[in-house]
Order: C-alpha cells, then structure tokens, then sequence
C-alpha cells in the first residue's frame, strides 16, 4: 500500500458513507496509488453499517476496539494496522476534496511530512480560510508557535505524513483526556527535527458543528495540561518554551473562568500569548 488512510468510528453510521464515497473519489483520481481505507470502531457496541458499492478501487480494513478507548488510541491501532507508507487520518465527519490524497501524495517527496491549506466551516456553511497566505502555512513549522499560540494545525486531516515518522512518543503516551493529544502528536513530530513540506492547495474542510460549550472548553483545558506533563516528563523541550505553554493555560483557564473586566486584564497582562 501507499497510503492508509485511518478513520476513528465513534457511533457515526450517519457518517461512513460519506468517507468511503470520498476515498472512492479519491482513489479515482489516483490510480497509480494504492490506498487502503482503515475505520476503527471505538464504539463496540455499534455495528458499522455501509453502502458496500461505495468501496471502489480502495481496500477497506474494519478494526473492531473491545471497549471505548478514545480517539487517539483509535488513530494508533489503525496506524499499527496500516500497511501503507503513508498515512493520512481522517475524522468520520471531515471532508476532502476529490484530488486531496493525489495532490499530497505527489508533491510529499521524501519529507517526512505535508500540509495542505483548507478551510473552516460553521453551521450556517460559511466557510474561511484556515490559512490565509503561504507564509501563514509557513508557521506550522515554527516549534516555538506552539507554545505562544498553541495548536497551529487545524486537524491531523490537513497532513500526509510518514508512517515511520510519527513519533514513538506519542504513541506510547496515550492521553486520557481527548482534546489535545493533535497537539502532543506534532510537539513530538518537530522535536525530532522533522518539518512540513506546503501544498497551498485548499483540500480539506474542518467542521465546526457549534456544539463548543462550556464544558468542552474546560476538558480541552485539562487535555492541555495532561500533554503538557508529558511533554515535562519526557524532557524534549526546554524549560523557556514549557513555562510559556503553562502561563497560556493558566491565562486561559482564568479567562474562561472569569468576567468581562478580568478577561481584558488576564490579556493585557499576557500580551505575548
């Protein structure tokens, strides 16, 4: 295989129809390309049910968890499953466009990995650009950027990667706290001195289903911190850029925590994050 495209199931029959009808897309414009499609069932209790028609020039892998085990394990035993070169890890409920794995596969060279630009959707459909220009994209590159501003990419669906570049680290350190094991993946990915090759072109679309409450916002938090001891214990990065990374936690904790008059303080006292 040359590309496993890894998908985590979690209760999402409303969406499977719609990957496998993406990646039969795909797989028609990339005839050259071997592609498997791997969906792992972290709802045990759910059976995957789909359209087996849609399954047209790709091989498609079911992985079955025997209890829910978050989506970062999911992502994990899909890529122990894969056999591909390359992976590619989707959302059940993200969208590519027809070309996205062809234009990515051919430009990724022998990086270790590539970005494409893609947009942003809310429930209403209007969409903006993830990345504004280039040299935006350029960032994503940038290790310290992700500890001023945190997670500079979207989605793991924006990126081709290598299956044997993807850390041991975050492989080994599964989170318990989903939300910010993306973060954790290219902290990981970066501090092994790998980088990001850019495909400018827009391929992917990140939903936003405007479902972020309040507690969503709290457990992201959590996550944060729990990546961010990992990332202490394992000491790969340096003590400037941890303290910078725990001072925006903690600003963003009391933002979200706090009034109207407090927010503007905890952002006047923070200005460089």
């Amino acid at each position: 295989m040359d590309v496993s495209v890894i998908v985590p199931f979690y209760k999402g029959n409303k969406y499977i129809n719609n990957i496998l009808k993406m990646i039969g897309e795909n797989a028609k414009n990339a005839r050259d390309i071997f592609i498997e499609l791997i969906v792992v069932n972290d709802s045990p209790e759910i059976e995957i049910k789909y359209n087996k028609k849609l399954i047209d020039g790709y091989s498609l892998k079911l992985v079955q968890h025997e209890k829910n085990m978050g989506i970062q394990q999911a992502r994990i035993t899909g890529i122990n499953a894969a056999q591909g070169r390359y992976i590619l890890m989707l959302d059940q409920d993200d969208e590519i466009v027809s070309n996205a794995i062809s234009s990515q596969f051919k430009l990724i060279g022998n990086n270790a990995s590539i970005i494409s630009n893609g947009y942003s959707e809310n429930i209403d459909g209007i969409k903006t650009k993830l990345y504004k220009s280039k040299k935006q994209m350029s960032v994503v590159n940038d290790f310290s950027y992700y500890f001023y501003f945190g997670n500079m990419i979207a989605s793991p669906g924006l990126c081709l990667i290598r299956k044997d570049k993807i850390p041991s680290l975050w492989k080994s350190k599964v989170m318990e706290i989903n939300g910010a094991d993306d973060w954790l993946l290219w902290i990981s990915f970066l501090s092994q001195g790998n980088s990001f090759t850019l495909n400018d072109a827009f391929l992917y679309v990140h939903k936003n289903d405007g479902l972020n409450t309040s507690d969503n916002e709290e457990k992201m938090l959590d996550s944060s911190q729990e990546a961010l001891d990992i990332v202490k214990n394992e000491g790969i990065v340096g003590k400037r850029l941890l303290s910078v990374y725990e001072r925006r936690i903690k600003m963003r904790r009391k933002y979200f925590e706090s009034g109207k008059i407090n927010k503007i303080i905890q952002y006047l006292k923070n200005g460089d994050i």
